[in-house]
């Protein structure tokens, strides 16, 4: 092994020695006037010096540093423009025989400067590719008035946004929202995308950013996490907007809610709150229709705020505050094929009852810079949460036959709480000598949490033709401790090749109380202890970890070379009634990883990475105590169970034409685990499930996702089409026989989008279907080979129509056909929204809507769950075909004056 990552090493200089003689990669500075302060997510674009053609182009980092690979020597114009700078030009001579030429400092002002050197014409460009970024222009997907940034996302290719606003981008979901490079709302993007409006946002850049650690060492380490930053146009940069709704409809319906927020250069603030009971999550400007995939009637109310301040070129400062409330009506049911050895059982489920939660969250980080070469980063956060709850449930299972094996009646109250504080601060320092640095990483939480519960359970069993009765009490406390350290330091070994030297140390101690307690039928009071269903633990888990790691980057090519020796050890104190079971264990093990990353510098990009990773076992597999909620779910203890080892590979590779605006992108994974833990599971003749963790080996999956786009037509029409597919290979067990449960996963989604003048129309179909089949049984004479396939088919298109007078209509439709379900047959569904819109005032900032939901009555919500073990098959209650009528204004004041969307 070593020898060949030497040869690697070799091989990659030997390739860059060849391939710097006739290409050179520009790199640069972008700071603010000062030459110090660097000038985040800044766009650099390279321009040919004789017709200002573009050449090339990139994205500067968080340390504005920028990078513009293969890229032939030659006379440019370099152009940077961003957040609410004024854009900069400066003309180089692209020269030098060590393959890199150096811009230098490019200095830029935040007041307006009219540049007359360079004039660039021509069509709006959709989407653009640069390092580690896809920057979509907002204007060629055409946002309406009273569009969120969400109503855009939506039409972006390998795009999804769910109904609450949670984004996905080629299956990975996005974990922050910024605007103008600062970060927005922490803890939720989905509060970005459903309240900032549309028609203010320039570029929308899909970042693959780094951790804050491997952007100030500038050592790839290959974790990387998907980034949204909304550049805002130039005229909206500095001003107030916002929105405020009340509506009214059937069904004793209402919702109502304002939105108000402000940009002043560098300051951002955006508040927002609402209030209805339609399942509408979040915010938006207008009427909008009920959340469809919500299950439940809920009553939302929330409220948040966010704030972004820089009081000096040193210090910056972000926090969001938010407050929720949800109260749910809910009612569902269940039918779940459970695979045997003996043959299928089936059962069936129901639950109804209510619940309300209320929350406060609060998020910030600081982020001050001493000097050019020494930050601090401190993020503080609270949590608090409670809550109470009343349920009621009945289910029965069946055997093979149909005959009833047992049953169960169970009604349930619950109060609960929970706080949690953390804080996290991150020292970084540069040393004398550039790449060489020293970082030092602490992340500490504590969290308290209690709940209070009544039960009463009645459990048949037909077998004994019995019944147990459960009337009981359980009162829970816990706390929870962990510190988290990381201490870096980097050190260059060359022009190219980077060394970075880790110790983590990582410590948690839990602590954790049920009392349970059975109804006293004399005293009327429940004072009788129940040791069995009684639990105290105090468990505390150190990890030691040391790291070595190489980094080669020279501008083309990344590689990342490394590996952590971990030591973990676990101490177990559990005590069941009056025994107490005590485990001490001790881990040790080596994590490597790898990273390879080819860019073109012309829209094309190829990565490789490898990652191997440990799980311990839980002390809950190791030595269980039963939960009261399961009786007839028995967990065995097995303190021998060793931890598993996870292998991950994945290859991943982008392009996209400027000419053509041509996109493609594919993500293919594989994994597998050595002594991956499972659950070895069998059945009693009472219909009991007694399960026990043990170590496998034979677990793999692969997966690809494939996404190609194009735009057409001056950027009218957009078209873009997904193939996800995916292969399991899970070992289980059934009555303690081994086998193998395979699954195959098929799903293909196309979608258009045709923007004219005055009519949008959208269009998405999507198939997904799912062979499961169970392979080693045939050894066991009451077992065959079980195979079943089930699929999906679903349709989705909307169309907004503007006519004179200010009248806007528009019309959703969902459909969706599920086959392959054993117990109902096909499932349809259809939802049908309308809506009317006029709107009033010179500018068009008020309108009346009436809005229609399921028009047609035939939205029937309905879910299945597929794995190795059992199929299920659920329907729940949701909103239903519903009508209402809305009253909105919008307020857009930018640049001083008044302009309405």
């Amino acid at each position: 092994m070593r020898r060949f990552f030497w040869l690697l090493i070799f091989i990659l200089l030997s390739a860059t020695s060849s391939f710097s003689q006739s290409r050179l990669s520009v790199v640069g500075f972008v700071s603010d006037t000062t030459g110090k302060r660097p000038v985040e997510f800044a766009t650099v674009v390279l321009l040919s010096s004789r017709d200002s053609s573009i050449v090339s182009s990139a994205l500067a980092d968080v340390n504005g540093v920028f990078e513009l690979r293969n890229v032939a020597p030659g006379r440019y114009l370099v152009k940077v423009s961003q957040m609410s700078f004024s854009s900069t030009i400066k003309r180089i001579n692209a020269r030098g025989a060590s393959g890199l030429y150096n811009v230098g400092n490019i200095r830029m002002v935040r007041k307006q400067i009219a540049l007359g050197e360079v004039v660039i014409t021509g069509k709006s460009t959709p989407v653009r590719v640069a390092k580690d970024t896809i920057e979509f222009n907002a204007g060629a997907y055409k946002p309406r008035e009273q569009d969120m940034v969400a109503d855009v996302l939506r039409k972006l290719p390998g795009v999804t946004v769910d109904k609450d606003g949670a984004v996905t981008i080629n299956g990975k979901p996005v974990t922050q929202i910024m605007v103008d490079g600062k970060k927005f709302f922490l803890n939720d993007p989905s509060l970005a995308t459903q309240n900032l409006p549309a028609d203010i946002i320039d570029k929308i850049q899909v970042v693959n950013k780094k951790s804050d650690q491997a952007e100030f060492t500038k050592i790839d380490d290959g974790n990387t996490e998907k980034v949204i930053n909304l550049t805002l146009k130039k005229d909206k940069k500095r001003g107030v907007f916002g929105s405020y709704r009340a509506g009214v409809g059937t069904r004793d319906a209402y919702d109502v809610g304002a939105r108000t927020g402000g940009f002043e250069n560098a300051t951002q603030l955006v508040a927002f709150g609402g209030y209805n009971n339609i399942n509408r999550h979040g915010g938006g400007s207008g009427a909008a229709f009920p959340n469809a995939s919500k299950q439940g009637i809920v009553t939302i109310g929330n409220a948040a705020v966010n704030l972004n301040y820089e009081p000096s070129e040193r210090l910056h400062a972000n926090g969001s505050y938010r407050f929720g409330y949800s109260s749910t009506d809910k009612d569902a049911s269940a039918n779940r094929q459970n695979y045997d050895t003996r043959g299928t059982f089936n059962s069936d489920s129901h639950t109804e009852g209510n619940s309300i939660s209320r929350s406060h969250s609060l998020y910030s980080r600081v982020e001050y810079a001493a000097d050019t070469t020494l930050s601090v980063i401190i993020s503080p956060n609270v949590q608090m949460s409670g809550g109470d709850s009343h349920d009621g449930s009945r289910s029965h299972l069946f055997d093979t036959n149909g005959a009833l094996v047992n049953s169960e009646e169970r009604t349930s109250s619950r109060k609960s709480s929970s706080e949690t504080y953390g804080l996290a601060v991150l020292l970084q320092k540069k040393l004398a000598k550039p790449r060489k640095t020293l970082s030092l990483d602490v992340d500490g939480k504590l969290s308290n949490s209690s709940s209070d519960d009544f039960i009463l359970q009645k459990n048949y069993y037909a077998a004994k033709d019995s019944t147990n009765i459960r009337n009981q009490s359980v009162d829970a406390s816990g706390r929870k401790a962990s510190l988290g350290t990381n201490l870096a330091y980097t050190h260059p070994l060359g022009k190219y090749l980077t060394a970075e030297l880790s110790y983590q140390l990582n410590a948690t101690s839990n602590r954790s109380t049920n009392a349970a307690f059975d109804f006293n039928p004399s005293t009327k009071r429940y004072d009788m202890a129940n040791g069995m269903y009684s639990k105290r633990y105090k468990n505390e888990e150190y990890k030691n970890a040391a790291g070595v790691f190489l980094n080669f980057s020279n501008g083309w090519l990344v590689v990342n070379l490394g590996a952590n020796a971990n030591i973990i050890s676990q101490d177990y104190h559990n005590r069941m009634g009056v025994a107490w079971l005590d485990t001490s264990v001790v881990y040790r093990n080596i994590s490597p990883s790898a990273l390879v990353s080819l860019s073109s510098g012309e829209g094309s990009d190829l990565s490789f990475s490898y990652s191997g990773n440990t799980r311990q076992p839980g002390v809950e597999q190791l030595h269980p105590i039963q939960n009261p909620n399961t009786p007839n779910s028995i967990y065995l203890a097995n303190p021998l169970l060793k931890e598993e080892f996870g292998h991950s590979f994945s290859l991943s590779y982008s392009y996209f034409n400027k000419v053509s605006f041509l996109s493609f992108s594919n993500n293919l994974g594989y994994s597998f685990t050595q002594e991956a833990i499972a659950s070895k599971s069998y059945r009693d003749e009472l219909g009991k499930y007694y399960q026990q963790a043990v170590n496998v080996d034979g677990q793999y999956s692969v997966s690809n996702f494939t996404t190609i786009a194009k735009s057409m037509f001056t950027n009218m029409l957009h078209l873009s089409a997904s193939v996800n597919t995916g292969y399991n290979h899970t070992p289980s067990f059934f009555n303690q026989v081994k086998y193998f449960a395979n699954q195959t996963t098929l799903g293909e989604t196309l979608k258009a989008y045709l923007t004219l003048e005055s009519v949008e129309v959208g269009a998405n179909c999507g198939y997904s279907t799912n062979w499961a089949s169970y392979d080693g049984l045939a050894a066991n004479a009451s077992a065959t080979k079980e195979s079943s396939r089930y699929s999906t088919l679903s349709f989705g298109g909307d169309m907004t129509v503007r006519l004179p007078a200010g009248f806007v209509v528009k019309s959703t439709i969902e459909a969706s056909r599920k086959q392959g379900s054993r117990n109902a047959g096909g499932e349809s569904s259809y939802l049908w929204n309308g809506a009317l819109t006029k709107m009033f005032l010179k500018d068009r900032s008020l309108a009346l809507t009436v809005l229609a939901f399921d028009i047609l009555d035939k939205f029937r919500p309905f879910s299945r769950t597929v794995t190795a073990s059992y199929i299920e098959e659920a329907r729940y209650k949701a909103m239903s075909q519903l009508f209402m009528v809305s009253l909105s204004y919008n307020l857009n004041r930018f640049g001083g004056a008044a302009k309405g969307r």
